[in-house]
């Protein structure tokens, strides 16, 4: 794939991973969203290089049902680029995510994502290890990657993985360092960078056109901060094998089952019925068969009450995924 913004080659091409601080394991300008230190080796204070192939990145963007704690991923784009030569894309990763849920009106206006483009979408399960795979312990770049970084960690910690363990580069952070703009609204949304920069590719909220505007977006502040910024040399340690077992095979039949959660949303928990054969809804009607409540000694829901109405069984979340063995 070429890449035609030439900022992008100006901005990454201009160093290597520059002299890395031997006295700490931290960044001279620390742009990471990360839960612990950065896994920085000791170089003696001398240059380090490494080749593409040793030390590509990746930038990443999700789009959810929402922008809560509890929203999930609808859609997901992700591009490995070279970082000594950051015209070059090593590989693309994109796709659409199954949503159990009706997507929300204000999310379909904002990025065009129906429940229809959706039907014949992986589910959740599939999709986190195969991005766990393209990711491998590569630095992650994306624009307010606090969001990206808890919105995936939500769903894979479900599943054993994490996205924890990678060093987190957030282009918001960097644009407000490298450039003196007031942090009035939207100056530092993507959108609003894209304009005021100039940069060619406009995002759209949708993924893969937001994730080629961050990439041109990091090399703008990156030719700006200069050798000042530093990407963290990581060892490649991990590897999720095609063969790992990610969810329970011995699932109980659940087809014909529709059910609806109440007090909770859970990717995760939709995508195991699913693959048990069963239907996840948003809404009590009378072709439901069961409603989930997050805690049983709440008071009842909306959609308990309508439930008990209509004669339709409510059960408690944990309970049920100990019956059914649809949890991890």
């Amino acid at each position: 794939m070429k890449i035609s913004a030439s900022l992008l080659a100006v901005g990454i091409g201009l160093a290597g991973v520059s002299d890395t601080s031997a006295q700490n394991d931290t960044f001279d300008l620390d742009f990471a969203t990360r839960p612990r230190r950065a896994n920085v080796a000791s170089h003696d204070g001398q240059q380090f290089e490494l080749t593409p192939e040793d030390y590509p990145f990746v930038v990443l963007d999700v789009e959810t049902t929402g922008f809560g704690d509890d929203h999930q991923p609808i859609e997901i784009a992700a591009i490995k680029v070279s970082l000594r030569d950051g015209s070059e894309v090593v590989e693309e990763f994109e796709t659409f995510v199954y949503c159990p849920t009706t997507v929300p009106k204000f999310i379909r206006d904002l990025t065009g994502i129906t429940n229809e483009m959706l039907e014949s979408a992986p589910l959740i399960t599939k999709v986190i290890p195969e991005l766990s795979r393209f990711v491998a312990d590569c630095a992650i770049v994306a624009h307010n990657a606090v969001f990206d970084r808890r919105v995936l960690n939500q769903v894979a910690e479900q599943m054993g993985l994490s996205f924890d363990h990678n060093n987190w580069i957030c282009t918001m952070k960097m644009s407000q360092s490298a450039f003196n703009r007031p942090r009035e609204k939207g100056a530092h949304t993507l959108a609003g960078l894209a304009d005021f920069l100039g940069i060619e590719s406009k995002p759209t909220h949708r993924a893969l056109d937001d994730v080629r505007t961050t990439m041109q977006l990091y090399a703008c502040c990156r030719a700006v901060l200069g050798a000042d910024f530093h990407l963290p040399p990581i060892e490649f340690t991990r590897s999720v094998e095609e063969d790992t077992p990610i969810t329970d095979t011995d699932l109980v039949d659940l087809t014909d089952q529709v059910i609806v959660f109440t007090g909770f949303r859970s990717a995760v928990l939709a995508a195991r019925i699913a693959e048990a054969g069963g239907t996840v809804k948003g809404n009590v009607s009378k072709q439901v068969t069961l409603v989930l409540m997050e805690d049983s000694t709440a008071s009842p829901t909306g959609k308990v009450k309508k439930a008990l109405e209509y004669g339709i069984a409510v059960q408690d979340r944990q309970s049920f995924e100990q019956q059914f063995q649809v949890a991890l």
